[in-house]
């Protein structure tokens, strides 16, 4: 993980500083103050700056200078010269691993604001461990030389800052006001974070909804064009079997003509035959006949060959028929399959549905928790499992006990590194303390976490593990 910019986190406490400063500095030339204030805040902010992107050196020169600038003009107790002292101290142990020079810086700071502590945003183990000695050895002189555990002996001393006067122990309350500002900013960031997480999701349901609406117009304008088509084909169908009726009573008429003819052919056949032995007149007669003959001969190869035509056209009037009986029967397949396809549509939209629906009442069951226990008998319970799957939103549910008079739980957490993340925890309608751990911040192979509940005054009245000592709870591989 990388490690935050120091510019990001000391920016959650300018706002306070300067309002602490304000109230603990002199009230004559209140102008010239606030501009000294601002010259100091600039160069904070430079050693800071200087600090993350790792040139140790420029950024203990800025210190020093913010540090000479508010000796020289009178605000050597100000809250945000403590601050200064502290980030020197900071860099001193974490930057060029001196230690006892880091635990001399966090001394001065104590002197001007007893209450001040290091934010977890900076709380590695050894400024952790140096800030503790410091505190320790609060209203002693830190010696010289550099001390014992120090991971790394200075091969030239530095110059050291000038020093500030000692200023008499201030009010706690103020102090604690300020981290608790700073850890409201983190926890308002993280709900910005996940407000804006839920509307990228619901922007993509929508644009996913009106798509498959669309598709489903698309069906519905087929499923119309097929009805028609097919209303179409069925009146050619009607037509052609019509035309089949007709023509099939002609060839019957044909047919029965084509009897009458060839039963008169034959009766002609058998007079001419009897004639033959007649006499002239007879022949004459039977000449007729003959004429008569050839003529009923060639009417009736007239009647073979509209018989023939009519047998064709028969034949091309069943193809015809044929082919459109195939053209409808493609035509109500394809409109069935545009309905199996739309009912289709229909149930995966109802499934999506449904599907969203037990999701939101899954994470309203989690967030609200289980029953609270009849007895607590830690000074906080909380129901964090040892294993938590990686990838998920980890809800977690604490509750304090009720003789300390918890006003405000926060949740401290981190998943690799040495900085903790910060959330305030809400309370639930079966009374938990509750706050979400972002499934994007569940990395790594550990969970490290640890919760405080403060009174009215905003001190520490209980805790469940601490940043030093962190609650630990295996995080499980899966996918993300």
């Amino acid at each position: 993980m990388s490690r935050p910019s120091t510019r990001t986190r000391i920016s959650l406490f300018w706002g306070a500083l300067l309002f602490a400063a304000g109230a603990s500095g002199p009230p004559v030339h209140a102008a010239d103050q606030k501009a000294i204030l601002a010259k100091v805040k600039a160069r904070y902010e430079a050693a800071a700056t200087a600090y993350d992107d790792g040139q140790l050196e420029k950024a203990e020169t800025q210190l020093k200078q913010a540090l000479k600038l508010a000796e020289d003009n009178g605000l050597g107790e100000n809250k945000l010269v403590a601050q200064t002292y502290l980030l020197y101290g900071v860099l001193e142990v974490a930057g060029f691993k001196d230690r006892g020079q880091g635990i001399k810086y966090f001394g001065k700071a104590i002197d001007i604001s007893p209450a001040i502590q290091i934010p977890p945003t900076m709380a590695s183990k050894a400024v952790l461990t140096a800030f503790d000695k410091a505190e320790n050895q609060a209203g002693e002189t830190t010696p010289d030389e550099p001390d014992a555990e120090s991971e790394q002996a200075p091969s030239a001393k530095r110059a050291e800052p000038p020093k500030s006067a000692p200023a008499a122990r201030g009010d706690a309350e103020r102090d604690k006001l300020v981290d608790d500002l700073a850890a409201a900013k983190v926890s308002e960031s993280l709900q910005q974070a996940d407000k804006e997480k839920l509307q990228r999701q619901k922007q993509e349901q929508d644009k996913e909804l009106a798509g498959v609406k669309g598709r489903a117009q698309d069906l519905a304008r087929q499923v119309a064009d097929a009805d028609k088509q097919l209303a179409d084909a069925r009146v050619k169908v009607h037509d052609l079997e019509s035309a089949k009726e007709d023509r099939d009573r002609q060839i019957t008429d044909l047919k029965a003509r084509l009897a009458q003819v060839t039963k008169d052919l034959q009766d002609q056949e058998k007079q001419l035959a009897a004639s033959q032995a007649s006499d002239k007149k007879e022949r004459e007669s039977g000449n007729k006949l003959a004429h008569d003959k050839s003529e009923t001969d060639r009417q009736l190869a007239d009647q073979k060959r509209n018989l023939q035509e009519l047998t064709r056209q028969k034949a091309e009037t069943d193809k015809q028929l044929a082919a459109a009986r195939d053209e409808a029967k493609r035509e109500r397949d394809a409109k069935e399959k545009l309905i199996a396809a739309s009912r289709e549509a229909d149930a995966r939209e109802a499934q999506r549905k449904n599907k969203e629906s037990e999701e939101q009442t899954a994470r309203e069951k989690l967030a609200e928790g289980p029953d609270l226990p009849s007895h607590v008998t830690e000074p906080i319970a909380c129901t964090v499992p040892d294993e938590v799957p990686s990838g998920a939103d980890l809800y977690v549910h604490c509750v304090p006990r009720p003789s300390i008079n918890a006003k405000v739980v926060a949740l401290y957490y981190r998943s690799g590194g040495v900085l903790y993340n910060v959330s305030t925890m809400d309370r639930s309608k079966k009374g938990w303390f509750t706050a979400v751990i972002p499934g994007g911040k569940l990395a790594g192979k550990v969970l490290h976490y640890y919760v405080e509940a403060r009174d009215g005054r905003q001190d520490v009245v209980g805790s469940n593990g601490r940043a030093n000592s962190p609650n630990i709870a295996t995080i499980r591989p899966g996918k993300r």
